[in-house]
């Protein structure tokens, strides 16, 4: 069998052109971790919340990892590797609109567990009742109550549903139980 040199060099070509293909396609794009940038939190804030179904919705949503009273000893953080985190021993600084945040986008980071995101099974105002009343576990539903009215006494506050779990709420409680 006789090849002519023009289908020899066709078929060199070719099988040269394959090859560069294949080189090319070989080496993968590196893998870059991104981050997964979480919605914002609500502009418009709840003028009130219902600190019972707060207390109903972290029953049945948060105390198995968070426990009843928030130190981190449900019964579920026992199978975790990381140490769950203690609602009611919170890190000063903590806003509850990261709070909000957290529990309604979730959390992974490496020093933390992960905080699955409730967005799909809370409505934004079951969400601010869960974290009003986890709020509260800090501070204890009288300072919150306590807090929130003196909101109410001087409404030039910027921040009204959340005037009552911060410093002002907290000190105006102080002066009111006092």
């Amino acid at each position: 069998m006789n090849i002519s040199p023009k289908v020899l060099l066709g078929l060199s070509a070719l099988l040269a052109l394959a090859l560069v293909g294949c080189i090319q396609t070989s080496s993968e794009p590196e893998i870059v971790r991104t981050r997964v940038v979480p919605t914002s939190v609500p502009t418009v804030l709840p003028t009130s919340f219902d600190m019972n179904t707060g207390a109903a919705s972290f029953a049945q949503n948060c105390a198995a990892c968070h426990g009843p009273s928030g130190l981190g000893d449900g019964p579920a953080a026992a199978g975790f590797t990381c140490a769950m985190p203690a609602l009611a021993q919170r890190e000063p600084g903590v806003t509850p609109e990261e709070w909000f945040d957290i529990t309604w986008n979730g959390q992974r980071s490496s020093d933390t567990c992960i905080m699955p995101p409730w967005n799909a099974r809370l409505t934004q105002e079951e969400t601010w009742d869960t974290v009003a009343y986890a709020y509260s576990l800090v501070y204890g539903p009288e300072a919150a109550r306590a807090g929130r009215q003196s909101w109410r006494s001087a409404p030039q506050t910027s921040n009204p549903p959340i005037f009552w779990m911060t410093g002002a709420g907290r000190s105006a409680a102080a002066t009111q139980s006092s």
